[in-house]
């Protein structure tokens, strides 16, 4: 074929093109787009005419796909090679002493001017060109079904948005956790309000205003809860019910198949640290057998305190914790709502805001004041933002796990010499400072 294009025949002498050295531009866009060819300095022989300037669309290629044959071979000096290479992967072992190991008839090799000088032909490079082409053609077909990243956006927030409303709504709904005695008949009830912290104690003819104040709330909280409001005659209409009993019944401890009995007891033990969660049967039947109504109302008191303890772990955490020996497990708890703010929530705000927390940590929190224990804790975050952690004003962490409670702290920054000292803190700091004759 001569320089016009036509197809010369076989005893007829054309005049071929002088050979251009080119660099190696490998491009990997969309099949569309429009490339100029990269022309070097002619050698041996100067071009026949002046090149068509960028107005003249004579001299632009046509449109080509990632896989056709390149303009030339030559790749460069070692220092452009490398700096290209280290551009776009840290992985690579290339070097400027690579080409001392390279072997007869590989795909690449060192020429005597020093420059690097790519054989196309070679399998080696047909292999790269062949997966260039299916990761290329793999990107397309992606990104044809992956979404706008704009659209994509406006969901999480306004998903955001509906989660923060209904968070709202469920925080504002009165809650009650019951605790009576007997379950099958009760003579004896206790109801403790959530958001206020109080309760209220009902026993013989006093049960049917336990019965009207339970009017008063939107979720019922109990063991066995629906159980506990048919033998009550109490009909909860469109009233939430939260079930305090175990979410799961047993669980398997080895591969001999022995299994472990699941009891609110063990969940309030391994959740809150309370030692005696709830007390036994056979006392509160000698109780209210004997008439000794106070023992009886101090005992499903500290009951129903127990079980309040267990309902607040469970919001918080959104499980509880079930540990028997070597056995530490977390259990969903089947009484959060998936919108509702958990510790993980909390801590992220934390750290958005920059602000400390103040936690409550060990066994659960005082009745009458919950907050007497209560120590400032700092959220500190790995390098993905799923990955936190709590650690107190020492450094040191703290096990989630043994969080009771946990609040965005009043002041920002660290503690000031008039604010109170945590007491484990100060029990340090009593330890360890120096006697005052010193």
């Amino acid at each position: 074929m001569d320089t016009s294009g036509r197809r010369a025949a076989r005893d007829e002498v054309v005049e071929q093109r002088a050979e251009l050295p080119f660099r190696v531009h490998v491009a990997v866009g969309a099949p569309d787009e429009r490339r100029r060819a990269i022309v070097g300095d002619a050698r041996p022989d100067p071009a026949p005419r002046q090149v068509e300037g960028d107005d003249e669309t004579g001299d632009e290629e046509e449109e080509g796909e990632p896989d056709d044959a390149l303009a030339g071979v030559l790749l460069g000096d070692d220092d452009d090679v490398l700096a290209f290479v280290r551009s776009r992967s840290q992985w690579s072992l290339l070097s400027a002493g690579s080409a001392s190991y390279w072997r007869r008839g590989a795909a690449v090799r060192a020429r005597d001017d020093g420059l690097w000088e790519l054989d196309r032909e070679h399998d080696a490079v047909r292999s790269a060109l062949q997966a260039v082409r299916e990761r290329v053609a793999l990107v397309r077909r992606w990104a044809q079904l992956r979404g706008d990243p704009a659209v994509i956006e406006a969901n999480r927030q306004r998903f955001e948005r509906e989660r923060e409303a209904n968070a709202e709504r469920l925080a504002r709904m009165r809650r009650v956790v019951i605790q009576a005695f007997p379950a099958d008949s009760p003579e004896a009830i206790v109801l403790v309000d959530v958001g206020r912290r109080t309760i209220s104690t009902f026993v013989g003819d006093e049960t049917s205003k336990a019965k009207e104040q339970l009017l008063d709330y939107d979720i019922l909280a109990a063991v066995d809860v629906r159980g506990l409001l048919r033998n009550l005659g109490f009909e909860p209409g469109d009233r939430r019910l939260a079930e305090l009993g175990p979410p799961q019944k047993t669980m398997q401890i080895n591969r001999r198949g022995r299994t472990l009995k699941i009891t609110t007891s063990l969940l309030i033990h391994g959740s809150c640290g309370i030692s005696r969660p709830l007390g036994e049967s056979q006392v509160l039947h000698r109780y209210l057998r004997d008439g000794e109504h106070t023992k009886l109302r101090r005992r499903l008191e500290a009951d129903a305190k127990s079980l309040f303890a267990l309902y607040q772990y469970g919001r918080l955490h959104g499980a509880v914790r079930l540990r028997w020996g070597f056995l530490d497990e977390r259990i969903p708890a089947p009484w959060v709502h998936r919108d509702e703010p958990t510790l993980f929530h909390l801590m992220r705000r934390a750290h958005e805001l920059g602000k400390p927390l103040e936690v409550v940590v060990g066994s659960a929190p005082g009745w009458v004041d919950p907050s007497s224990r209560a120590q400032r804790a700092y959220v500190r975050q790995g390098e993905g933002t799923w990955q936190s952690w709590l650690v107190d004003e020492e450094g040191c962490p703290i096990d989630e796990g043994e969080v009771q409670l946990a609040r965005l702290a009043g002041r920002v920054g660290r503690r000031d010499a008039t604010s109170p000292v945590p007491r484990p803190l100060l029990a340090r700091r009593r330890a360890t400072a120096p006697p005052r004759d010193a």
